[in-house]
């Protein structure tokens, strides 16, 4: 071979090498945790910027600007480091931005390409507050507190491509995990935010979050504590919910519009008090019925609430979309879910359980 081709040759990859943009990790600043919160008529931008130069530090970083469009430039301008986006794990929206709408930053920030599989939460305070509370710890602690939380405690699987969903389908509202801050300065999964379109309509505590999942998701995997009684006696009992399946059916019927859900779970119990024996068949079936009943109560309870406050985080608006023509939401929601009624079948396997004391 000619030796001025064969050394062209060699340098063909190095050419190829120039077409193409590159960063240096150094040189950019990848974040993971960012906060939106409305501030004196504008948006404010607060994110964590960890320094991967330098392992035990973590900056704050935050923006103020009229338009979310705007943010990220700015976000630039506050770092020694060109902002990139690609890495987010978790967006938090606070309260008052919450309350006001979440349009924009939903419309700007969500659409952006570069964005994964993002988390997402909201927070009863300021959403700088709840990312100051991460700047001693790991980068990605935040989004495993809420992965863990979606795995084993009850909280439903939200993320950007379901926050569009919610957001751009008709019939069905947005839900979206909360964050709280402890006075030990704590950070905790705080119930579920229920919005109304873009605007946060109400939130319900973990225990009503952990029901909702069990009607709407298929992992079942979480806690749920009552109070067992029984002739005078009584004691907090622990459930931890193993598997399970629901179905929800809508039918019209004489007085209306009746949604029938049916919820099947396995169990395990922790803490049985002393007085109810397992092995007895009246005992079991006594404890059997009175969680099938504590369990159906809590449903019915909670989708009336859901009723009341007009929010459908469950989507029944979809489910009667699918069984009728010329479905309207705007009818939906105004005639016929108002007056919905409600009816709970619960049938539990008890798998486990533990002995205490009473």
């Amino acid at each position: 071979m000619n030796k001025r081709l064969f050394y062209l040759f060699l340098l063909f990859p190095v050419f190829l090498t120039g077409c193409i943009e590159q960063k240096v990790v150094d040189e950019i600043g990848i974040i993971h945790n960012v906060g939106f919160d409305y501030e004196e008529g504008g948006l404010l931008e607060t994110a964590v910027l960890p320094e991967y130069t330098d392992t035990d530090r973590t900056n704050l970083i935050s923006a103020e600007e009229h338009s979310p469009i705007q943010l990220k430039g700015s976000l630039s301008k506050a770092s020694q480091y060109d902002i990139r986006y690609g890495q987010i794990r978790i967006l938090v929206f606070g309260k008052e931005l919450s309350e006001k709408g979440i349009t924009e930053i939903i419309e700007s920030i969500c659409k952006d390409p570069s964005l994964g599989n993002v988390r997402i939460a909201t927070t009863n305070e300021r959403a700088a507050d709840i990312l100051k509370a991460t700047v001693s710890l790991r980068p990605l602690y935040l989004m495993e507190l809420v992965d863990n939380g979606i795995l084993n405690e009850g909280v439903p699987d939200v993320s950007l491509h379901t926050l569009l969903d919610q957001f751009y389908g008709l019939g069905l509202d947005v839900y979206i995990p909360n964050l709280t801050v402890d006075p030990s300065g704590v950070l905790k999964i705080d119930g579920l935010s229920l919005f109304k379109g873009d605007k946060l309509k109400l939130t319900i505590p973990n225990q009503e979050m952990y029901i909702f999942k069990l009607i709407n998701e298929k992992n079942k995997k979480g806690t749920y504590e009552f109070t067992l009684e029984r002739g005078g006696k009584e004691q907090i009992i622990g459930i931890e919910s193993l598997y399970g399946k629901h179905d929800i059916e809508l039918k019209r019927e004489n007085e209306g519009v009746v949604a029938t859900i049916n919820l099947k779970l396995d169990l395990e119990l922790n803490g049985l008090p002393n007085w109810m024996d397992i092995k007895k068949a009246e005992d079991r079936k006594y404890l059997k019925d009175y969680i099938e009943h504590s369990y159906s109560e809590a449903v019915h309870k909670l989708v009336t609430k859901f009723q009341t406050n007009q929010v459908d985080p469950l989507g029944l608006g979809i489910i009667t979309r699918a069984g009728e023509k010329g479905w309207s939401e705007n009818d939906f929601y105004q005639n016929v879910y108002p007056d919905m009624k409600f009816k709970v079948n619960t049938d539990v396997i008890i798998r486990q359980s533990g002995a205490g004391k009473s």
